[in-house]
């Protein structure tokens, strides 16, 4: 049985992209990325209200949750680091009341200031330079991927 539409409870969208950019995990692993981050950030009660679900996949993730607490799930999707066995963050593009606003307006990807091809202890590494001296490190044809720190001959830490 429908409701009329004034009784209907509202909805709202977030848009999330990936990064490291190209990794696409499975969205069954993304949901439980997702109820996982808002169970241990906000409890199961809060967890219970916001309804996390992912609704749409194209690259991205469009996850759905009640109105009035898209900013928490926003805040939620920022504690993620993992999703499945892919060491991931999740970045909120975008927040709308209907998925047709979502998927009917482009969003452009942050664009690469430059990239590189690097060899680092003997393997290959792809470096890609953002704005806000951000440098991303992709090998490719590897399962997981590892966290490099660049350091200075003495030690410190750059």
């Amino acid at each position: 049985m429908s409701q009329l539409p004034s009784q209907r409870e509202r909805r709202r969208y977030i848009l999330a992209r990936f990064e490291p950019e190209g990794v696409s995990p499975d969205p069954r692993e993304v949901y439980a990325a997702v109820a996982e981050a808002c169970t241990s950030l906000w409890g199961d009660a809060a967890a219970s209200e916001i309804l996390p679900s992912v609704m749409a996949w194209e690259g991205q993730a469009i996850i759905r949750c009640r109105r009035g607490t898209e900013d928490r799930l926003a805040t939620a999707l920022a504690t993620i680091t993992r999703v499945g066995e892919a060491r991931v963050a999740m970045r909120t593009v975008t927040t709308s009341g209907t998925l047709h606003s979502i998927r009917s307006r482009p969003y452009p990807k942050p664009e690469a200031l430059w990239e590189k091809k690097l060899v680092i202890g003997g393997r290959v590494f792809l470096a890609r330079a953002y704005a806000g001296q951000k440098v991303d490190l992709i090998e490719k044809g590897i399962k997981g991927q590892e966290l490099l720190f660049f350091a200075d001959e003495d030690g410190e830490v750059r």
